[in-house]
């Protein structure tokens, strides 16, 4: 019973914290958030400019809770669903989402850790524990999440035309760096 609620709200939880903001395009950023100036670098027969996404933990958790209260409720098998109170931590490599799983008449806490390393100007993503209620989530649904941050951070980044060269998570921030052409 507590799988099915996870599964499902693991997966809204991961899209929200980890591919809401890039997702932002509104011309003016939110507040705490920085935005680097494009810097043109221009190679002979191309221009690219760098680019520079941070977003800081107060924000993340704002953005997180007011996405998650815009969600429509998740049906399970044991009525409707949705996150709330959750919070987010950026140290040691980490992101960390530690929320509520609330099922009207069910309560359950819902954590999940993820990291997230650059290849080939490309963000890989990977949920090393989500948990729902103390109980490990089971493999095929934690690499389901994997896979749906996976594509969701991979469909951002492409419409923004960014090759990464870097992501840095911690100190309380998070930081994806690289170019945009």
């Amino acid at each position: 019973m507590h799988w099915l609620i996870a599964r499902t709200a693991l997966g809204l939880l991961a899209l929200g914290a980890m591919s809401h903001p890039l997702l932002n395009s509104v011309p003016q950023p939110p507040a705490h958030t920085t935005v680097t100036p494009p810097v043109v670098t221009a190679p002979a027969s191309q221009t690219s400019q760098e680019w520079t996404f941070q977003i800081d933990e107060p924000t993340l958790t704002r953005e997180v809770n007011a996405w998650a209260a815009g969600q429509p409720l998740v049906q399970t098998s044991v009525g409707t669903a949705r996150l709330k109170d959750l919070s987010v931590e950026l140290r040691n490599s980490q992101l960390v989402v530690r929320g509520t799983a609330d099922a009207g008449w069910m309560s359950a806490p819902v954590d999940a850790t993820a990291s997230a390393t650059v290849q080939t100007g490309r963000v890989l993503v990977q949920v090393h524990e989500a948990h729902i209620d103390g109980v490990d989530l089971p493999e095929v649904a934690r690499r389901e999440l994997d896979q749906q941050l996976q594509d969701q951070l991979d469909q951002s980044l492409a419409t923004n035309h960014v090759a990464v060269r870097s992501v840095r998570v911690g100190d309380g921030k998070l930081v994806v760096s690289g170019t945009r052409q």
